[in-house]
């Protein structure tokens, strides 16, 4: 079983980095917007990490310290794990990382295991995909292919000639389904028996597995991960781990694919009860855990949230959680109260703008008064506030980036995103011929870029780069909140009481350069005309063939 990302932050050094990037960059086609976004992340992360080294502040020094988050496993690879102990299928699991960073591991996996399953939880586009296919296939192995990257691979299975099997849907119907085929030595692959639309397409000789899905909108029926057997083959110690209680969204903001990422739009989750037993049952066998919550919105439906918490205080659980949360439901004041009484640490919160015009073309239903009101709850009830924002949207102005600065610097939350616009995910209702039409939109239909290039009527990818860097060195250098990309690794371990001394600190390191800050801003130049320059060339392409189409 292998998941995680093709860069994950894990590899052993920055020549490894560099190579799996050269890697990649060979399968990719018209990726400077992808490097455009890759520039301004490292840039935060550049100054902070190097001022680091140099700081002897022991406040600043003790957050680094925790990096908690980046010992666990992925959720994908404990609940497959916790689904194949259930159908009695010995299994090996490896990362990405592992696979292309220890050739003898490798060797020895490709030698032992006659069928490979690949997650692409983590995984963004077919340029990270086919590396990894590459270094998997053997002779006499059988390669499944499951996770969010699936439809984009089915629409592409000409591409996917090393892979046998591309199993879409949920996983505690796939896995029974697959073990089966293993058990008929790879001969019949057969749909799941019970679940309601599970079926087998045959495209391109790949097999297309669709698990179906479950008649209500009721999770408890599925097993939650086992972190405990994880612990297991692990032989260490996890003090975070990852919870899943939603599939679905009940909202339908224009930017956003989650809510059909199952091959179906329903929105399904576990009861309070339900949560509370699996909790429960984390705590009793390994002890308080800080559990991080994956869902897309954990504060829905709110009856079930006001359940959970009377639960969690009930039955005295002491451990802590994270979960992500829509600003409307934390501008209620009782919300916070009833989430910090029952051990919330954390909450992520989409603001994603500060214009009152780009949450309306994002579909966001939430107000700019609510967004200010959830963080300043957060803060009154001492939870900490992680909000994220996106720059580019169509209809993004100079103007309207401001009005998300004004925000930030009004709310000041604890740390902020900062995401590039992404067209990316195929499907989702902002790429609707409605939307396109209405805010002039134009996409590059490409699926060898994690970041295909796009325009709209107020702006443009190649100018996208430079008003994110912007954006995001002002608010550190003015102190208004914490870059998270930079402080990542120890955002779990957060203490308000440091927050000024960390302010202080991220200000002082993006002022400490003279040379870094005039590279990144050349290197922001530089790809900005590349873009341009693959747009023009695109625009032209793309008007010729509609024009023979036409024709």
């Amino acid at each position: 079983m292998v998941t995680g990302g093709f860069l994950s932050g894990k590899e052993g050094s920055f020549f490894e980095v560099l190579k799996r990037q050269i890697l990649q960059w060979q399968f990719s086609k018209f990726s400077w917007l992808e490097a455009m976004v890759k520039v301004t992340s490292v840039e935060p992360i550049v100054y902070v990490q190097s001022s680091v080294k140099k700081t002897k502040d022991q406040r600043v020094l003790d957050f680094f310290k925790f990096n908690d988050l980046n010992s666990t496993p992925e959720l994908t690879e404990t609940l497959i794990a916790t689904l194949l102990k259930q159908e009695s299928m010995d299994f090996e699991v490896a990362s990405v990382n592992d696979l292309f960073s220890n050739r003898k591991l490798r060797e020895r996996l490709l030698k032992e295991c006659d069928c490979v399953f690949i997650s692409t939880t983590l995984l963004r586009d077919l340029s990270e995909m086919f590396p990894i296919l590459n270094l998997l296939k053997t002779p006499k192995n059988h390669l499944v292919v499951g996770g969010p990257l699936t439809q984009l691979l089915k629409e592409n299975i000409k591409y996917m000639d090393n892979v046998e099997v591309v199993a879409i849907g949920h996983g505690e119907y796939l896995v029974p389904t697959l073990c089966e085929w293993i058990k008929t030595d790879f001969k019949e692959l057969k749909p799941h028996p019970t679940a309601s639309g599970s079926k087998i397409e045959n495209l391109n000789n790949i097999q297309v597995l669709y698990s179906g899905h479950p008649e209500s909108s009721n999770l408890d029926m599925f097993p939650a991960a086992d972190w405990k057997l994880a612990e297991t083959y692990h032989q260490k110690k996890f003090p975070v781990i990852h919870y899943e209680s939603v599939r679905g969204c009940p909202y339908r903001c224009s930017f956003c694919n989650y809510p059909f990422l199952f091959n179906e739009n329903s929105f399904r989750y576990r009861s309070a009860q339900k949560i509370a037993n699996d909790w429960e049952t984390y705590e009793k066998s390994m002890g308080p855990k800080i559990i991080n919550c994956l869902d897309s919105l954990f504060t829905m439906p709110r009856k079930r949230l006001f359940e959970l918490c009377e639960e969690i205080q009930k039955r005295g659980l002491k451990s802590r959680w994270v979960c992500y949360a829509r600003a409307e439901d934390l501008a209620d004041e009782e919300v916070c109260k009833a989430m910090k009484a029952a051990n919330i640490l954390q909450v992520q919160i989409g603001l994603e703008s500060g214009s009152p015009q780009i949450l309306d073309n994002m579909k966001k239903h939430c107000t700019l008064e609510e967004n200010i009101k959830a963080v300043e709850n957060c803060r009154k009830y001492g939870i900490t506030s992680v909000v994220s924002l996106i720059v580019g949207f169509p209809g993004e102005t100079e103007s309207t980036i401001e009005e998300t600065y004004e925000l930030i610097k009004k709310t000041k939350p604890d740390f902020f995103f900062v995401a590039t616009f992404s067209t990316r995910a195929a499907g989702v209702p902002i790429l609707s011929v409605e939307n396109r039409k209405k805010f002039g939109i134009w996409i590059d239909e490409n699926v060898f870029s994690v970041s295909p290039y796009w325009e709209h009527a107020t702006m443009s990818a190649s100018e996208v780069g430079k008003n994110v860097r912007k954006l995001q060195l002002r608010l550190m250098r003015e102190k208004h909140s914490l870059n998270a990309f930079a402080f990542y690794s120890g955002m779990l371990g957060y203490k308000p009481e440091n927050r000024e001394a960390l302010l202080d600190f991220q200000a002082a390191s993006v002022e400490r350069f003279q040379t870094l800050p005039k590279f990144f801003k050349l290197a922001v130049s530089f790809i900005e005309k590349r873009i341009q320059r693959d747009i023009n060339k695109l625009k032209v392409t793309t008007t010729a063939t509609t024009d023979k189409q036409l024709a």
